[in-house]
């Protein structure tokens, strides 16, 4: 029988946490197949009318209970240059 890596279960878990902390009239869109970047959330207002904004997020899943894992941030320069690079205002 096929099992099922912890790091999938984290990765999915990871989505549905990061879903649950959004705004309700916010969208979250999972990107596949797209290097670093793992969904896209669009911004509505409360009357649930499109903002035109949106953002790409890059979800990273933890099994650690420490706090000092599970809040810390690290990002490379050249992580930061490539999300500056893109492109937020085409659609796919």
């Amino acid at each position: 029988m096929p099992i099922r890596p912890k790091e999938h279960a984290l990765e999915d878990l990871s989505r549905t946490k990061f879903q649950l902390v959004l705004p309700e009239v916010w969208v979250y869109r999972d990107k596949d197949k797209d290097y670093g970047i793992d969904g896209e959330v669009e911004i509505f207002n409360e009357d649930g009318r499109s903002t035109g904004l949106m953002f790409y997020v890059q979800l990273k899943g933890t099994a650690s209970k420490k706090d000092s894992q599970i809040h810390n941030v690290d990002l490379k320069i050249e992580t930061l240059n490539y999300f500056r690079q893109l492109d937020c205002s085409r659609r796919q």
